[in-house]
């Protein structure tokens, strides 16, 4: 094996390492991440309308942020009906559902959806939920310069559906994204607001996971280490 393999292989081993220890179930095991809250014993049933039905207290946040959970729900939600989970408050960047496309739409059935702001939400295409069914969903927000500071604002947001091992190690295939500009640029809370609900109708959230993702010199180490070693191999190959 060549020193560069070697060197390779050594980075690779070195990110499973780190990470494997200290990680969450949800959380892909090359994965560096610090987990900021985990919730996997918990779960908590929602049967009324709260802007702050559940409120997390995690360290500062001025990065990218991975957040994580599943859900189901009882009855027949009309147009409308809300789970979902916020960034710094109730007003701020959201992700769960919102049952029908809110009704603002004639006809639409999706149910999913993410907004950075308040009336600018993004459905994912095909997400008709059923009753008595586990949804995961995870969210990534994050500044697109990569910045990690509070001179800069959370400007991009990406959700995942019931996501693919594959998915959550590099983050990409998202079902939804949005981008656009909006005030926050750090963040100490995390809740869920609910609201439309009642009648029979009620959510029941397990398994709320948050992670400050690594910072992108991080990832782009990651990926020359597997690029690199895909190059020892056809070398090695020829």
């Amino acid at each position: 094996m060549s020193k560069f393999s070697i060197l390779c292989a050594t980075v690779l081993m070195a990110f499973a390492g780190s990470a494997s220890a200290a990680l969450t179930p949800v959380t892909p095991s090359w994965y560096t991440s610090t987990t900021l809250y985990d919730g996997n014993k918990q779960q908590q049933t929602f049967t009324t309308n709260s802007d702050n039905a559940a409120t997390y207290g995690i360290a500062n946040q001025t990065g990218a942020v991975l957040v994580d959970f599943s859900f189901s729900f009882t009855g027949t939600p009309k147009n409308n009906a809300y789970l979902g989970l916020w960034f710094g408050n109730w007003n701020g960047p959201n992700f769960g559902m919102k049952a029908n496309c809110g009704g603002d739409v004639s006809g639409c059935k999706d149910d999913l959806f993410l907004r950075l702001s308040l009336g600018n939400e993004v459905y994912v295409g095909d997400s008709a939920l059923a009753a008595n069914t586990t949804y995961h969903v995870t969210a990534l927000l994050y500044k697109k310069d990569g910045s990690i500071g509070t001179g800069s604002s959370y400007d991009s947001f990406k959700m995942w559906v019931n996501p693919t091992a594959e998915e959550l190690a590099t983050l990409t295939g998202a079902d939804a994204q949005a981008s656009g500009n909006i005030s926050l640029t750090n963040f100490s809370d995390i809740g869920f607001r609910t609201a439309n609900i009642g009648n029979g109708v009620g959510f029941n959230v397990q398994n709320v996971t948050v992670s400050a993702v690594p910072e992108p010199a991080s990832l782009a180490l990651f990926g020359l280490a597997a690029a690199g070693l895909g190059v020892a191999r056809r070398r090695k190959k020829a």
